[in-house]
């Protein structure tokens, strides 16, 4: 095809055959238009490169089928759900509220949901839950006097040492003096006032009455001299008395903040127990003769 436009012709090729009907169809369906002849389409743009695969590395502390702890074994139980010593198959009877021999103490805790009990025999204090009597924990011992606490623990009181013993931890000494207490004489008994903070000792010579908290002697009481035999002591609920029987004449009551002794109850038989009222104004005395 030939044009000329001002004087200058122009050659302008004519399509090839068939063309506006394909570049017509290619619109229709919405295609691109073809490139002219002679030409190239460009490369496609380059794809991610492929990362070799990273090796998976295992933690030191991560077990394997291999290395994994097999699974704890459980012991035995007997009918009441106590455990089994290794071996045994089966147990007649309950270890629940047992000694190895005949219990020589036994005090609830204030609150009454644990039972101390102490034997001679096989030389520990016991703990049990005083509504099922399981065993809450054991405290091997040596000839000790003990008196129930406040806070749910017993004081032991032992020819050399006096100790705080809780269930479920270990037993700690005594703060202060109180802790060498009986280095120097054999102890006879111990109490413990309603509030926790007064600790009252018989030794030989007299007793002895300690703040709890600082292991301090608060006052010493003068008493009968006792070589032997376990003396039965108790604090008034205010801790203002104690009293005590002496092994020889009664019962001894005490003024402790004026470190004085009021009266002498008598008593012929040995005493077994003692309690003041709520209010203090009056004392029960367990003997076996008056």
């Amino acid at each position: 095809m030939r044009r000329c436009l001002l004087g200058v012709c122009l050659a302008v090729a004519a399509p090839p055959p068939g063309y506006a009907q394909t570049a017509d169809a290619i619109k229709e369906v919405g295609g691109a238009a073809p490139l002219p002849r002679g030409l190239k389409p460009p490369p496609p743009p380059p794809g991610p490169v492929p990362q070799p695969p990273v090796p998976r590395i295992r933690a030191a502390a991560e077990p394997t089928s291999s290395d994994a702890a097999p699974p704890p074994t459980l012991p035995k139980l007997d009918a009441s759900g106590d455990p089994l010593p290794p071996g045994a198959v089966g147990r007649f009877g309950s270890v629940r509220f047992q000694h190895l021999g005949n219990v020589s103490w036994s005090r609830f805790t204030p609150d009454g949901r644990t039972l101390f009990t102490f034997s001679e025999a096989d030389e520990t204090v016991r703990a049990w839950d005083a509504r099922t009597g399981r065993g809450r924990g054991r405290l091997t011992v040596n000839a000790a006097e003990l008196a129930v606490g406040p806070g749910g623990g017993v004081w032991v009181v032992e020819a050399g040492r006096v100790r705080y013993w809780k269930p479920g931890a270990d037993a700690t000494p005594a703060p202060g003096d109180l802790a060498t207490a009986a280095a120097g004489g054999t102890p006879h008994g111990v109490a413990v006032s309603a509030d926790g903070r007064r600790v009252a000792v018989w030794f030989n010579a007299g007793v002895a009455v300690y703040d709890a908290a600082t292991g301090k002697k608060a006052a010493s009481l003068k008493a009968p001299r006792r070589d032997n035999g376990p003396a039965v002591m108790g604090f008034s609920p205010d801790g203002n008395r104690l009293a005590a029987d002496d092994g020889k004449t009664g019962v001894c009551v005490w003024d402790v903040r004026a470190a004085k002794r009021e009266r002498t109850l008598p008593v012929e038989g040995g005493v077994v127990g003692l309690a003041f009222s709520p209010d203090g104004s009056r004392l029960a005395v367990a003997a076996d003769k008056f």
